[in-house]
């Protein structure tokens, strides 16, 4: 005998049709293990409905809310520890493979020091050398560019570079008060 469409009228939420009623009544009468379903259903039902709700133990949200920060604070800390290791072995490889190749561009200059403090003044020299010539370009460009542009474009560029920057500090405080609300 097919149960499964009569298991299927038991456990259903939706009104049964006159039909459905006369057909299901019928089955029960002759089907004991769908009238056992029909009765379990029954004291099950009951249960749920003569059972008090259970309210939870008071301060429960504020130990879960704890707790909850708690894990947060703990996660974040392992996954920081994590990045400043990875970050730490990063560099470190990082500083062997520059050892590893400057010990070999520095290899001949070890047997000869003259060679390397020779080395080292003329680099020095040539960047002090390339700071100057970078200097002056920088103050021939100061000294020319006034003069190219009308007094009104620079009002406005200082203008527009004085609102930027108090927009900016407005912004980054706003973010970092959201922020300082959102901790709890």
């Amino acid at each position: 005998m097919n149960h499964k469409h009569f298991e299927d009228l038991l456990l259903s939420d939706k009104p049964l049709s006159p039909d459905e009623s006369y057909e299901l009544q019928d089955h029960l009468q002759k089907c004991a293990q769908c009238r056992n379903l029909k009765e379990n259903l029954e004291s099950v039902e009951t249960l749920f409905a003569t059972t008090p709700e259970l309210e939870p133990r008071l301060g429960f949200s504020n130990r879960w809310r704890e707790r909850l920060a708690i894990e947060k604070k703990t996660e974040e800390i392992f996954r920081n520890r994590w990045q400043s290791l990875i970050l730490l072995v990063l560099i470190g490889n990082g500083l062997l493979i520059a050892l590893f190749i400057l010990g070999f561009q520095f290899s001949g200059y070890f047997l000869n020091p003259s060679q390397l403090l020779l080395s080292m003044i003329a680099r020095f020299t040539s960047i002090y050398t390339a700071l100057n010539i970078i200097l002056e370009i920088i103050l021939v460009l100061f000294q020319t560019i006034p003069g190219v542009f009308p007094p009104i474009f620079w009002i406005m560029s200082l203008t527009l570079m004085m609102v930027t920057c108090f927009l900016w500090f407005v912004l980054l405080n706003r973010l970092d008060f959201s922020r300082r609300k959102v901790k709890p």
